[in-house]
């Protein structure tokens, strides 16, 4: 076994498929980099430009009031323009940018007193061919390419063998089957994963000295995960490969069936758990779910109308001219709605999560996510975040709508703004307060993409290595 598991890896370094195989990927890797870097390098810009708005660009606030005829102001409206704040880009970006798209917009705060919402808008970002053109992350990497050349290492292990006529040499030397597949899938599987590691190393230092990302601490502890995330993802596509090898007799029959494989594996089955859960939890569009507030706030506030009519409703601002006596009413029943489609959204989520796990890349794709916080759980640990200050804001301007009065705005013109220096919003964008999951807590929500990978792995080498006990070498 040790002799054929040397000689493979002698064929491999001196046939120059380990050369070829890290000077591709090693190329693809800084290709990667050097788009990535440019993208995270404006996302940092972008951050750092919003830590420095004061409240003024925060709350650009006007009160208009609604003037009758005779002159007598009624009601009055609240129209808010803020500024948006946003998240500091992970330097775990590089590595996977996974849902960051969902925690990576500009965060609106819009006080259309006395309802809090909050909205999104793209990045600020003027090259708009990068939505058609976007910056491929490792994951991508590793994903399409790394996994290629995984298989393509191992499609002809067995039957190239055959038809050299070698295979039955080996087996009249005396050498077990066993010993035979053994050393050729061991020898062939370490070719691929040092040419990966060695390029993955190139990766790292030039991700150190060619960006600002310090690596240090946990973020350390991650890539490590992710690169031993990385080497289980090679050899599940190489026992792939291998299972190839033992039931075709031809190299070129088993090209094509490796291609055809890997093009399940890699496209298919992912693009279709998206499909199959769209059909069975189905989530109303953002549009949608905004009509319906409109709609649920004007139908409260029609019926309140209808059962007080002759309140004073002067000092109300919205979605209509709501009463201060339903204010929390009608915030209350808004955010419902928002909990209902999140909860949609998450159990959506969930159930295209466990689908595509019956491909492998399933779960590379969630570990490498979740290990760079760009996974399901960390995007619902922002938008928990979101709802968090969210209430922390509507409570604290509907205590200062409580001191507010027309007189004192048309005295010495309230400012809104001025209002807000004390408010917790100032507090949490300058200090970056959104949570980061940590990596006990990552970890104890991904193992199981690490058991599936093993185990997508073992299943295929074993199942090739029975098939090779009954392999005709003739």
């Amino acid at each position: 076994m040790f002799e054929l598991f040397f000689h493979e890896l002698r064929d491999s370094l001196f046939g120059g498929r380990l050369a070829v195989a890290f000077l591709v990927m090693l190329v693809a890797f800084l290709i990667s980099l050097g788009m990535m870097s440019q993208e995270y390098e404006n996302r940092l810009e972008n951050y750092q430009e919003s830590m420095s708005l004061s409240a003024d660009d925060l709350f650009y606030n006007k009160v208009v009031y609604w003037v009758h005829q005779s002159g007598a102001t009624d009601d009055s409206d609240t129209l808010t323009y803020p500024m948006g704040k946003v998240k500091k880009p992970d330097p775990l970006l590089f590595f996977s940018r996974g849902m960051d798209v969902d925690m990576c917009k500009a965060v609106e705060f819009v006080a259309t007193f006395p309802i809090i919402d909050i909205t999104y808008r793209p990045l600020q970002d003027a090259n708009l061919l990068k939505i058609l053109f976007s910056a491929p992350d490792l994951l991508f990497v590793v994903k399409v390419l790394v996994s290629l050349l995984a298989i393509l290492f191992a499609y002809n292990l067995i039957c190239e063998e055959r038809e050299r006529g070698t295979l039955k040499l080996l087996l009249a030397s005396g050498s077990s089957r066993t010993a035979i597949f053994a050393g050729k899938l061991l020898g062939g599987l370490l070719s691929i994963w040092l040419a990966f590691t060695a390029a993955f190393l190139v990766y790292l230092l030039s991700l150190s000295l060619l960006t600002p990302v310090s690596l240090q601490g946990e973020m350390l502890a991650r890539i490590l995960l992710i690169f031993l995330t990385s080497l289980l993802h090679i050899a599940v596509f190489f026992g792939i490969g291998a299972l190839v090898s033992v039931f075709t007799r031809h190299s070129a029959t088993a090209l094509i069936l490796a291609l055809f494989l890997w093009l399940v594996f890699v496209f298919v089955l992912p693009g279709l758990s998206s499909l199959i859960t769209q059909q069975f939890v189905p989530v109303d569009s953002r549009q949608k779910v905004a009509r319906m507030k409109l709609e649920k706030a004007q139908e409260m506030e029609e019926e309140y109308a209808q059962a007080h009519p002759d309140e004073d409703r002067s000092n109300t601002a919205g979605y209509g001219q709501r009463s201060d006596a339903i204010r929390q009413e009608v915030s209350d029943a808004l955010q419902q709605i928002d909990e209902e489609h999140r909860r949609r959204r998450e159990l959506q989520a969930e159930l295209t999560t466990n689908l595509a796990r019956i491909s492998p890349i399933g779960s590379t794709t969630y570990l490498f996510s979740a290990l760079s916080h760009s996974g399901i759980d960390d995007v619902a640990l922002y938008q928990s975040d979101l709802q968090r200050i969210r209430s922390e804001l509507d409570g604290q301007i509907t205590a200062l709508l409580k001191n507010f009065s027309l007189q004192e705005y048309l005295a010495s013109g309230w400012d809104v703004s001025d209002q807000m220096e004390g408010l917790s919003l100032l507090d949490y964008s300058r200090n970056a307060s959104f949570s980061q999951m940590t990596l006990a807590e990552t970890l104890s929500l991904a193992w199981v993409d690490f058991v599936l990978l093993a185990a997508f792995s073992l299943v295929a080498i074993a199942i090739s290595a029975i098939r090779f006990n009954f392999y005709d070498p003739r």
